[in-house]
């Protein structure tokens, strides 16, 4: 289990309650007949179909599973259409889809408690994050829309967002993000940064006994710095580099936390490099993405691109830069 770094959960009034799905034909049905036959998931469908999956023997033992299917939408979000999964390299697509297949019968009635654990998968090189709380259920902070669908091999969990298997450091995934490039200079220009995200298992102890496992990372986007004064990556390089270690040092947090860990507000305890569990930097509202920070007056700080995750860490994009 990942290690939490200190977050003060805040009472919220109210949270989305999820209605049991109607309509939806019995387990007779396997998941490539459900997702053939169910319009809002014909391109998970379809990525059954080219990784095959639908008709291999992926299912043929073991189960029942727990399967997170995107919506249309979600696919599209993450670069999937009909084609790109037409030459898409059907391996690497494989290992995509079986992050999203969970070991065991997960429904909403047999998950009780509130609890975040990881969790074993098809993929055999990682383990997704599965979260339980007051606002849903969640895996790596993608929470389910429609929950409790049953089919032959078990059940599908839907999402309107698609679950991602990491595919390198935080800084390789970093440098695979377009809109992530000012940032990846600036944090390039600090050692201490770049080391830490090339770190494959950076651990934090907080000095009382407990180890934080890896990095939860906030990272303004281009258009965040490009407001703040930061044109492009060669204004980054000519920047002073004490400056800029001082603007950057708040966004690194021990420990590894989605979005979903957020939900109800919660209050950061410090950050990475001078951790001490109790100095309240920032707070988050009870939606989980909109940052409290007295410093900023003229505009609102977001997540606008939540839980990217990574072999040492997560990743939260912002809108704006972010002042303590």
């Amino acid at each position: 289990m990942k290690k939490k770094l200190t977050l003060i959960l805040l009472l919220a009034s109210s949270c989305t309650k999820y209605p049991a799905p109607k309509g939806d034909l019995g387990p007779e049905l396997t998941l490539s007949q459900y997702t053939a036959q169910d319009t809002n998931f014909r391109l998970y469908n379809l990525a059954l179909q080219r990784s095959g999956m639908a008709t291999d023997t992926t299912f043929a033992s073991g189960g029942p599973y727990t399967i997170y299917v995107p919506m249309n939408g979600a696919m599209q979000g993450a670069g999937f259409n009909q084609q790109t999964l037409a030459t898409y390299d059907t391996a690497r697509l494989r290992g995509i889809l079986e992050y999203g297949i969970l070991n065991g019968r997960l429904s909403g009635a047999s998950l009780t408690g509130t609890y975040s654990e990881t969790v074993t998968c098809l993929n055999p090189l990682f383990q997704p994050e599965l979260t339980k709380n007051y606002y849903g259920i969640f895996l790596d902070g993608v929470p389910v829309v429609k929950p409790d669908i049953p089919v032959s091999e078990g059940v599908i969990q839907a999402t309107d967002r698609m679950v991602l298997p990491p595919t390198g450091t935080l800084m390789q995934e970093i440098d695979s993000l377009p809109e992530l490039t000012i940032f990846g200079a600036a944090v390039r220009h600090i050692a201490r940064f770049r080391n830490l995200l090339e770190n494959p298992a950076p651990v934090k102890n907080n000095g009382n006994g407990t180890n934080f496992y890896g990095i939860t990372l906030l990272a303004p986007n281009n258009s965040a710095f490009k407001d703040f004064g930061f044109p492009d990556t060669a204004s980054i390089q000519q920047a002073d580099s004490n400056y800029m270690y001082n603007l950057l040092y708040v966004y690194f947090f021990p420990g590894e936390y989605y979005t979903s860990d957020f939900k109800g507000g919660i209050t950061f305890g410090g950050p990475y490099f001078n951790y001490s569990g109790n100095g309240a930097l920032f707070s988050i509202e009870a939606d989980g993405i909109t940052f409290q920070s007295a410093a900023n007056v003229q505009y609102t700080v977001q997540i606008v691109k939540p839980d990217i995750s990574a072999t040492n860490g997560v990743i939260h994009e912002l809108n704006y830069i972010l002042f303590p």
